[in-house]
């Protein structure tokens, strides 16, 4: 990636540091401070922001009122080597009433966890009304009177104003937690409270718990909780606090391809309002799962449990329920204990679908965890590829610099105005309004021989996070595609509406070519591209797995793929016609999609999948009917 001299500006503060670097501020927060919010500045942290903590810091750190934008959080991080916050008071690192904020552990190469955080109450905690905030490698770590791992919610005790508070975004990930009470505290027990919607936790390890490794509630929309490992959860054998995954009072969730190992009491309780889903996940050395209904469960929201594995169950019974007004469906499941995989206690639900659960012989997986990363042996691999914490090096979001012999002029004859001009100003840094003065591409003026397109061929496969494009004037529509086993795709269209403005696209795809096409109209004026993400790490793609989780042919509608584990393409293959094919990795991000097939034959697809990365992926089969 080329570098840029741009000159340091120097802000003087009263008690922070801040300079301009690479177009943006960066402060360094002085390592006797304990409280800091919008005061403490001379010029306060906005959108796209740094802020760095300093090796070594040991004193608890406290950040109140700082906020970001969607598209741009304020970033809060280690510098100058691993940060150990190690406080007797309260939190390690807590914010409160805190926006759009970043934490993240990844300043320093030599550590994969930037931050090692140690409080009385908590370790790392978003409280007040914060919401949309994000932590990644960071290790927290009890003392004698550390509660809290993680905690993010605000107590209201049933009473919560109307409407109810909101926090958004929560994204928890690559985190290690261990020897603390509980290891993860989203949301408040008491309902109603305030409401959680989109949350992702995953790639977590949380160990050595004296009560649950993962606790959620009033989780209301958009939960998943994925590749996490939780080991030896509720460990003082506390009444009703010896689970280790609990899925609270009115929440929703998918919970998939995570590892459970030893609680004394259940591996996951299920106390939510229905539309649950739990699939893909390693269960062992518990007493198996537990559902009730607990005041909130609502009709017409099912509970899926499928394919799940539970490996030495402890109880009389692998699923005990006491739920009695969601759906139910438990299918595919496989057990190694002799004991009945079902019991219903109390009023059946209106419909309770068990069938094709098996007692079985099941691979045991053994592992270890060195410096706080997950090592699977390699029988665990071959058994459950996908499942378990899934790491891939530190992965930051940085600028993806396009040079002019990139570029390929698909426009017959060659464009009036060179696409050059889209790349010609690199340099400059659309989160900062920074605008480029050169020309715009222009493929023609007339419409005669639409459409005009332009390549962009990056000379590796990227995962790609976000494009701008500075618009400057007329209007006229840009599609931009992906190229797909041979194919172009289109995933959006830049209405160009905006004067000296740059248009912010996420993208989140694989990809290693990139089209931007006007087909439509030749109005549209864009003088320069800004584009994100990072380069993929490939790998050996004999370990690229699928799974359609043992799904008979009548229930997935007589759809069969080849081969698993793919080589370089996988061939998908239905007795009707469909209309589109979706890969998706355990996230259920979508990163391949295919229109119509092909022209002919909408019962076969073969799908170029030699870019993904080693792991676990799902396919999705859908009908012309939708």
């Amino acid at each position: 990636m080329k570098k840029f001299s741009i000159s340091i500006v120097l802000f003087v503060l009263i008690t922070l540091q801040g300079t301009v670097l690479f177009g943006q501020r960066v402060y360094e927060v002085d390592s006797s401070l304990t409280f800091i919010n919008a005061s403490s500045f001379a010029a306060i942290p906005g959108p796209g922001d740094t802020v760095r903590i300093l090796a070594p810091r040991s004193k608890q750190l406290k950040v109140s009122g700082i906020s970001g934008d969607t598209t741009k959080p304020v970033v809060f991080i280690n510098s100058g080597g691993q940060v150990f916050i190690s406080s007797t008071t309260l939190g390690a690192l807590d914010f409160v009433d805190c926006k759009y904020i970043k934490v993240t552990g990844s300043g320093d190469s030599s550590f994969r966890y930037g931050f090692k955080l140690l409080g009385e109450e908590s370790g790392l905690s978003f409280s007040g009304l914060s919401s949309d905030c994000e932590a990644e490698y960071i290790e927290i770590v009890g003392g004698d009177d550390t509660f809290f791992g993680l905690y993010a919610k605000k107590d209201y005790h049933g009473s919560p104003p109307e409407p109810y508070p909101q926090f958004n975004n929560l994204i928890v990930h690559d985190l290690y937690i261990h020897g603390v009470s509980a290891g993860m505290y989203i949301g408040e027990t008491t309902s109603p409270g305030m409401e959680f919607r989109h949350v992702r936790i995953y790639n977590n390890i949380v160990t050595d718990t004296n009560r649950e490794s993962i606790q959620i509630a009033n989780c209301v929309e958009d939960v998943e909780l994925f590749n996490n490992l939780m080991i030896s959860a509720g460990i003082q054998n506390l009444e009703s606090q010896g689970n280790a995954l609990q899925i609270g009072g009115n929440s929703v969730a998918r919970v998939y391809s995570n590892i459970i190992v030893n609680c004394p009491a259940f591996g996951i309780i299920v106390l939510g309002i229905g539309d649950i889903e739990i699939f893909n996940n390693y269960c062992a050395n518990s007493l198996g799962i537990f559902i009730d209904d607990r005041y909130w469960a609502q009709e017409n929201r099912p509970i899926n449990l499928h394919n799940n594995y539970f490996i030495d169950s402890r109880g009389s019974v692998i699923v005990k329920n006491m739920n009695q007004y969601n759906d139910m469906y438990l299918m595919y499941n496989k057990f190694n204990t002799d004991i009945p995989f079902f019991v219903n206690e109390g009023e059946r639900p209106s419909t309770l679908v068990v069938k094709n659960n098996s007692l079985d012989s099941i691979c045991k997986l053994d592992y270890t965890i060195e410096d706080g990363v997950f090592l699977m042996d390699s029988v665990g691999m071959t058994c459950y590829p996908g499942i378990g914490p899934v790491y891939s090096g530190i992965h930051t979001s940085e600028r993806i610099v396009i040079s002019e012999d990139q570029l390929t002029d698909l426009v017959e004859g060659g464009s009036i105005l060179s696409p050059k001009y889209l790349v010609d100003e690199q340099d400059l840094n659309p989160t900062l309004d920074q605008h480029p003065l050169s020309s715009p591409w222009i493929p023609e003026t007339n419409l005669d021989n639409l459409p005009y397109s332009l390549e962009i061929d990056l000379g590796a496969s990227y995962y790609l996070e976000s494009i701008f494009f500075h618009d400057i004037e007329f209007t006229g529509d840009i599609a931009v595609s992906i190229l797909n086993d041979g194919e172009w795709e289109d995933i959006f269209t830049d209405s160009c509406k905006n004067f000296n403005a740059w248009n912010y696209h996420p993208l989140k795809v694989f990809a290693r070519s990139i089209r931007l096409t006007m087909y439509s109209s030749v109005k549209a004026r864009i003088n320069e591209i800004a584009l994100y993400g990072y380069l993929t790490e490939g790998g050996d793609v004999s370990h690229v797995y699928f799974s359609d989780f043992g799904i008979d042919s009548e229930d997935r509608g007589d759809c069969s793929f080849y081969p698993n584990p793919a080589s370089s393409y996988v061939t998908v293959l239905c007795s009707d016609n469909h209309n589109v094919i979706e890969i998706s990795n355990l996230a259920g991000r979508v990163l391949i999609r295919t229109n119509n097939y092909n022209n002919n034959n909408n019962k076969k697809k073969k799908i170029n999948v030699s870019f993904l990365s080693n792991g676990l992926y799902l396919i999705h089969s859908i009908g012309i009917d939708g």
